[in-house]
């Protein structure tokens, strides 16, 4: 799946603390439903994508450089995984 961009997390955290952690990146990925009732799709701290409310958020354009990176760790994760 293509890192479209990031999401950061600036709101108190009540209910999502083992979920999410306030001021760090997530992945966020599209899905038209979800955001046309006000809700994004984030790959939280468990590795699974939720639906979470969107004003919990602010949308980040990722630089090239920054996305390429983040691709070469995920990548680098799942072989890991394997081995």
């Amino acid at each position: 799946m293509k890192l479209l961009d990031g999401t950061v997390h600036t709101a108190e955290i009540h209910w999502y603390e083992a979920s999410l952690e306030a001021g760090k990146l997530y992945r966020l990925l599209p899905e038209r439903e979800a955001e046309a009732h006000g809700y994004i799709r984030v790959i939280d701290e468990s590795g699974e994508d939720y639906g979470y409310a969107a004003d919990r958020f602010f949308r980040l354009p990722i630089p090239a450089a920054l996305a390429k990176a983040l691709r070469s760790v995920r990548a680098d994760r799942r072989t890991n995984r394997r081995t």
